[in-house]
């Protein structure tokens, strides 16, 4: 009986050791699949973090095509514009344009009232035109031609007294290798009635300008390079007071007509 007993004990011992056991097992089984999250989440922290990293780094490429493509794109077309602006409202105000006006510490005028209109380096004479609809007065305006130095020289030219003016459409004529006066004479060249005497004389061999000069400021400017005049021909503009220049015929105080 009593080893029936002591039997019984043992089995339910045994029983009741064996589901400990399979707790255990169980419960480190659960601890497994937690570790799996655990790796699982860690795979995704990695893969987005990965991911994420990638997309910074595509958005810093990003940013770096658009500072480059932006700033050459933008900065060329600029400087390009600019100097395209430049170069064209010279042409588009209709001013006077001595390139080295600056350097001479002159400033071009703005606007045409006069023009140099004619040249003639054998016969030594300048003309002046007036292509405006208005009278223009040149009293206190200084005639000048190029110094050695690449700057107006009026050491021989004059200056306008009082009551000197270009009548509408007019021609003023200035005949060079005189005794300059700011007096009107009567000596002149071809139908020339009347004109003005300069001292200076324009050199075809080595080219030259003539200028008219309100101060420091330049009213008027033509130059042409040298032997740029073949003997015979003149410098002159076609149409008069607007036109290019260009070899015209000798036509002081009249209309220009184009070289042979």
């Amino acid at each position: 009986m009593w080893y029936r007993i002591a039997l019984g004990m043992l089995a339910g011992t045994l029983s009741l050791s064996g589901v400990a056991c399979s707790e255990s097992t169980e419960d480190d089984a659960g601890s497994g699949a937690q570790g799996g999250s655990g790796a699982q989440g860690g795979s995704a922290q990695g893969g987005s973090g990965g991911t994420g990293q990638g997309g910074a780094s595509q958005g810093g490429s990003a940013q770096g095509g658009s500072a480059g493509s932006g700033q050459g794109g933008s900065g060329g077309s600029a400087q390009g514009g600019t100097g395209g602006g430049q170069g064209g409202s010279g042409g588009s105000s209709g001013g006077v344009d001595f390139p080295e006006a600056a350097q001479c510490g002159l400033t071009n005028a703005a606007s045409v009232s006069v023009v140099v209109n004619e040249m003639s380096a054998d016969d030594e004479w300048i003309e002046l035109y007036n292509p405006g609809s208005v009278t223009v007065s040149l009293s206190g305006l200084t005639v000048a031609d190029l110094g050695d130095d690449g700057c107006p020289d009026s050491s021989e030219g004059i200056t306008f007294g009082p009551g000197a003016q270009i009548a509408p459409g007019g021609f003023l004529l200035l005949l060079g290798d005189q005794t300059p006066s700011p007096d009107i004479q009567s000596t002149c060249i071809g139908n020339v009635t009347s004109c003005y005497h300069i001292g200076f004389k324009l050199s075809a061999s080595k080219g030259d300008a003539g200028f008219l000069l309100n101060g420091t400021e330049v009213i008027a400017y033509t130059g042409f390079g040298a032997d740029a005049i073949p003997d015979g021909d003149t410098y002159g503009r076609i149409p008069d007071g607007t036109g290019p220049f260009t070899l015209t015929q000798p036509t002081p105080g009249e209309a220009n007509v184009a070289a042979q």
